[in-house]
């Protein structure tokens, strides 16, 4: 058998597949903002007989906007607070790791 994986509605499409399993794999990088969903068709060959399946790939919104910080000091500090709790009661904030532990 043979695979291979087209645009169901032609065009460029970032995927390929596996000529002899069939596995899709991405070829370039994906851009939810600008292409949220993809509809493939898968179509295998024995040489005398062809199929095709409809294949649709949803890509997953990440965030993959570095962080922008608006002033331009060299550091800073950060006060970590347990909610509903008062300083040295129950638990205790790594200064440093920010790990909590058990006072």
């Amino acid at each position: 058998l043979r695979y291979d994986v087209v645009a169901s509605q032609g065009g460029r499409i970032p995927f390929g597949a596996r000529t002899d399993s069939g596995a899709i794999f991405v070829k370039e990088p994906l851009d939810y903002e600008q292409e949220s969903v993809y509809h493939l068709r898968l179509l295998v060959s024995d040489g005398r007989h062809n199929a095709s399946t409809d294949v649709f790939i949803y890509v997953e919104d990440v965030n993959d906007n570095a962080p922008v910080f608006d002033q331009d000091e060299k550091s800073r500090r950060i006060i970590y607070l347990l909610e509903g709790q008062g300083t040295g009661e129950f638990f205790r904030i790594g200064r440093e790791s920010g790990e909590v532990e058990l006072v």
